[in-house]
């Protein structure tokens, strides 16, 4: 996909609309989220450094593993069925993932789902589900990055999107700031609870922006059985190796 293709403009087939999109370039042309070139809301170069997450990698956690599955899932497993991620969290698509997190350039999260592979996901997927965000974290940001991703993801997969299918019923401290696994696992141990209106009897994959440890996305996928989900899948943009 050409940087061309990752116009934020909205199309329009009509001349009036393209010369009003023409105009709106010219006078405030989109600029890469990565690296801030002038020109595509994703510029060309910083697309060709996105690192596909690909490789050997253990089916279940999507964890970089030399053999058949990584040690940990062989020793406790996790609760979802799968995990998998489209990128390497690293390089120009380390910037842009921030760009939606904290700059709330929300327009490049369509693009980027588009730039996935998806051939890795499990079918017969009912619904996608965001990881949900903290209250005051979400007022503070203006939007959950998963819930935009998300959004787009089931926009590309022509699936439903339950926004609110799940919720945090306690704070916890963020994720990057915990010491080691243990810590990360314990500090989202029982911070979900899932809606069984939107989970019951269905198969769900649950979206979020990075994962590292996984910790997470197991924590969501055991409130979304919990309230009666068939199964869970996980995916998230990027992986943190």
């Amino acid at each position: 996909m050409s940087s061309s293709q990752l116009s934020d403009r909205p199309s329009d087939v009509t001349l009036a609309g393209r010369l009003r999109a023409a105009a709106l370039d010219f006078l405030f042309p989109p600029r890469c989220a990565a690296c801030g070139r002038a020109g595509a809301l994703l510029c060309d170069s910083c697309v060709a450094a996105f690192q596909p997450a690909g490789g050997q990698r253990c089916p279940r956690c999507w964890a970089p593993a030399a053999a058949a599955s990584c040690g940990r899932c062989q020793s406790a497993p996790p609760t979802y069925d799968t995990l998998r991620a489209a990128f390497v969290f690293a390089g120009p698509l380390r910037q842009a993932v921030h760009a939606i997190k904290y700059d709330g350039h929300t327009a490049i999260a369509a693009p980027l789902v588009l730039l996935a592979d998806l051939s890795a996901l499990p079918a017969g997927i009912d619904a996608v589900v965001p990881v949900p965000m903290g209250g005051w974290r979400r007022r503070r940001r203006g939007h959950n990055q998963a819930e935009v991703i998300g959004r787009a993801l089931a926009n590309r997969l022509r699936l439903p999107f339950h926004a609110r299918a799940l919720r945090r019923v306690r704070s916890t401290s963020q994720q990057a700031k915990q010491p080691d696994l243990p810590a990360r696992w314990a500090n989202v141990r029982a911070a979900f609870a899932a809606d069984g209106r939107r989970a019951r009897g269905r198969r769900i994959l649950v979206v979020d922006d990075v994962t590292t440890s996984g910790a997470t996305l197991d924590a969501c996928a055991d409130a979304l059985l919990e309230a009666g989900a068939a199964s869970v899948d996980a995916w998230a943009l990027a992986r943190e190796d």
